[in-house]
């Protein structure tokens, strides 16, 4: 069996065409009608088309232009956020952090409208997991006093089994 014919290569206004040849021998075998076809050696063609040109174009000026706008908007900006951003006070941190507590185990807290009493004898734990973990041991809720803004007041929070009192108080951060 022999394939044969001419490949063409375009680039750009060049061409270049060559033919081409491939003999297969295939094996008389009346046991099997599917044939692997495998080339005696490897043949390879190879050559180049190349083209070289080089244009030198001026860049517009509007594009210019429109580039340094926007890197000038891009400076101001910068400058502006750096100048008019501050850094939160106390009371901000903790408020940021209550309600980032909130967020996490708000679903695991009962809010209460009296002011939770701390006997003198509560125990204090180092984490408000901790506390959550003691809830959930012992079957009580873990309580805390909203303020008026929702956040637990003083960071407080309770967890009261009995004559027993288990608490957490969020630092000053």
């Amino acid at each position: 069996m022999v394939f044969s014919g001419t490949f063409s290569l375009q680039c750009a206004d060049k061409t270049a065409e060559q033919p081409f040849s491939l003999a297969f021998s295939l094996p008389v075998d009346s046991k099997n009608t599917f044939y692997q076809l495998k080339p005696d050696a490897d043949c390879s063609e190879q050559g180049s088309i190349t083209t070289k040109e080089r244009k030198i174009a001026a860049l517009p000026i509007l594009r210019l232009f429109a580039g340094v706008i926007f890197a000038l908007s891009g400076l101001v900006l910068l400058l502006t956020a750096f100048l008019i951003a501050r850094r939160p006070t106390a009371e901000e941190v903790q408020a940021l952090f209550l309600s980032r507590l909130l967020r996490k185990y708000g679903s695991r807290l009962v809010f209460t409208e009296a002011a939770l009493p701390l006997p003198d004898d509560a125990v204090s734990v180092t984490s408000l997991e901790s506390l959550l973990l003691l809830g959930e041991e012992r079957r009580q809720p873990v309580l805390c006093r909203p303020d008026k803004t929702g956040l637990p007041a003083d960071g407080l929070f309770t967890v009261q089994d009995g004559s027993q009192c288990f608490f957490y108080r969020t630092e000053a951060r």
